[in-house]
């Protein structure tokens, strides 16, 4: 049986008129495929109106119940997706991630999937039905409503793509694809085809908050072709797959940036180093670029993370600060092209607060206030001018 998933974000499912849409859009993929089986987030913006309001009558709600209001949201739109698919004259049935055996940990609003138990929905593909499944969720070993955290539609949507045995899983987003650069901040970007997972990966850690790193590693893990497309419109998508064609050739693939908190933390002994990673794995802190030399630990967090951090004590938290990373092959085999990019800041006179080097990617930070220009000027000169030469 040829199985597709797909996934449909909170922008796509935010009206009628869009839920129409999707639900002819899946009617007519349907004719290409054996079963398909949609998973979808709530309606845009519902989560954070229902957390807000949580949190307007407990500034410490209890997380069990957190997670039974927050549920809610996804299945307002599975069951609205299903009632839309049926107006278009196709059998279609809604499950939450309980129904559909989502076994995740006994933890509430970020709790990770620990098997997929799918013989309901399969029976459900069986009869014909095309199966709507609420994102975000799923039932503890406990018989507890669970979430998983950020990006648990993305991460449910591969879950099920692996439990299943899918061809494939397409991720639905705002934008028809992966570009090489941030299109809010540079106005000749271009599509990438095709991508690998690792690619993908440094591309959404450092800023491209397209598809949840989670939902990639999992994609990774069981070699699941990734599909990021618009769902509004029939542009063709970037593919995410395990290996490219041209894997040894030296080249930057993207650029991205993010603002960052750059946190410093001087300590004695591993004593209280120990304590402060204790700290950041409690608070859920997301950091990048872990470093310790002379009794010195460096890392950078998203500024979002910013309100976690009132939780820590003794730490230096500097605002000022970018990270740009550039993503691409051969970046440890190629010093040409590090030296390159020293040569190119310091004509800027810019000199990086730190500067990290991986096989796939260079990562440093500069002023926030260089980011945006910087950006442009490194996607002029590293990947512009190379699509010039490549055409000829």
């Amino acid at each position: 049986m040829r199985i597709l998933v797909q996934k449909y974000g909170g922008s796509s499912v935010a009206s009628s008129d869009l839920l129409r849409s999707i639900a002819r859009k899946i009617v007519e993929k349907r004719k290409e495929w054996d079963g398909i089986v949609v998973v979808v987030s709530a309606m845009e913006r519902t989560t954070d109106r229902l957390q807000e309001l949580a949190y307007t009558l407990n500034p410490s709600p209890p997380e069990r119940e957190l997670d039974m209001l927050l549920t809610s949201g996804e299945r307002i739109s599975m069951s609205l997706l299903s009632i839309a698919i049926w107006a278009e004259g196709s059998k279609a049935i809604s499950y939450t991630g309980s129904q559909s055996g989502i076994i995740t940990e006994d933890r509430h609003t970020g709790a990770k999937i620990i098997e997929v138990k799918a013989h309901r929905i399969i029976e459900s593909l069986l009869d014909g039905n095309i199966v709507i499944v609420a994102g975000f969720q799923g039932m503890s070993g406990k018989r507890e409503i669970t979430t998983l955290g950020r990006g648990g539609s993305d991460t449910t949507a591969v879950a099920l793509a692996e439990a299943l045995g899918a061809e494939q899983c397409e991720i639905y987003t705002d934008v028809p694809g992966v570009f090489d650069g941030d299109p809010r901040i540079i106005k000749d970007v271009s599509k990438l085809d095709r991508l690998t997972y690792d690619e993908m990966l440094e591309l959404t850690y450092s800023g491209a908050k397209i598809v949840h790193p989670r939902a990639i590693e999992l994609a990774k893990a069981n070699k699941i072709p990734l599909i990021i497309l618009s769902a509004h419109s029939s542009e063709k998508g970037s593919v995410v797959i395990e290996k490219d064609a041209e894997m040894e050739e030296s080249r930057i693939t993207g650029i991205t940036s993010q603002p960052v908190l750059f946190i410093k933390f001087g300590f004695k002994d591993e004593k209280e180093l120990e304590s402060l990673m204790k700290k950041l794995q409690q608070n859920k802190i997301e950091t990048s670029q872990l470093h310790t030399a002379s009794g010195l630990f460096t890392c950078w967090t998203p500024v979002s993370e910013e309100r976690r951090l009132e939780n820590l004590a003794d730490i230096t938290v500097i605002r000022d600060y970018a990270a740009i990373t550039m993503v691409g092959k051969g970046f440890a085999r190629s010093m040409e092209l590090i030296r390159q990019l020293l040569n190119f800041l310091r004509t800027r006179r810019i000199r990086p607060a730190q500067l990290f080097v991986s096989p796939i990617s260079v990562k440093f930070l500069v002023p926030r206030a260089e980011e945006k220009n910087l950006v442009k000027e490194l996607h002029a000169k590293f990947i512009q001018r190379r699509k010039r030469f490549e055409k000829g």
